[in-house]
């Protein structure tokens, strides 16, 4: 029997924005240049700092989900 797989996605569970001493971008480009490779799900893990847990707007790319 042929299992079709319906809920695959692409998520990078590890990445720095701007906000991170090790980071340099800013949250919305991380989040259009990982919709530009096909991921589906970024995953935002700052240093020490939660100041880009509210960017970008929900409604900015869809269905397209960050933490």
């Amino acid at each position: 029997m042929c299992m079709e797989k319906k809920f695959k996605f692409f998520c990078d569970c590890h990445c720095h924005s701007q906000w991170s001493f090790d980071g340099c971008e800013p949250v919305e480009d991380m989040c259009k240049q990982a919709i530009d490779n096909g991921i589906d799900v970024l995953t935002v893990t700052d240093h020490c700092e939660v100041n880009g847990w509210n960017t970008p707007e929900d409604s900015e790319f869809g269905d397209f989900s960050y933490l």
